[in-house]
């Protein structure tokens, strides 16, 4: 944050957490599998709904963005895909660093462990 606004001031770190912002956004609404006009046009309003957040740039959004990847990360695992799966540690590694918002992303890798055991004894539990 403090390259961006000593090269580019205020404004610069706006556009940044903007960027950052419709980048989740986008993340999130892609991962839905909508149609692509659906997809705009949630970006759009999500955008428009942030710009409270968005007009006083803060490292929370890290937290923000981080969050959106653990997200898609752990639903791509629960679904099958394990290839990606890695990358965890190394985005914990980055959001320690970052935020002090990174507990949320080992709350949901605790969320992702109790499904796939619940998952795991309703299957014993059904042959």
């Amino acid at each position: 944050m403090y390259i961006v606004y000593s090269l580019t001031g205020w404004i610069g770190l706006t556009i940044l957490f903007a960027l950052i912002a419709a980048g989740v956004f986008l993340l999130l609404a892609t991962y839905t599998q909508a149609p692509a006009q659906i997809v705009l046009a949630v970006t759009v309003v999500a955008q428009l709904a942030a710009l409270g957040v968005l007009r006083n740039p803060r490292p929370r959004l890290v937290t923000f963005a981080f969050t959106a990847m653990f997200f898609v990360m752990l639903r791509r695992y629960l679904q099958g895909d394990t290839r990606r799966l890695w990358l965890l540690p190394v985005l914990v590694v980055f959001w320690v660093n970052l935020h002090a918002g990174f507990p949320l992303g080992l709350v949901f890798i605790l969320i992702a462990v109790a499904s796939v055991v619940i998952d795991r004894r309703a299957d014993r539990d059904h042959r």
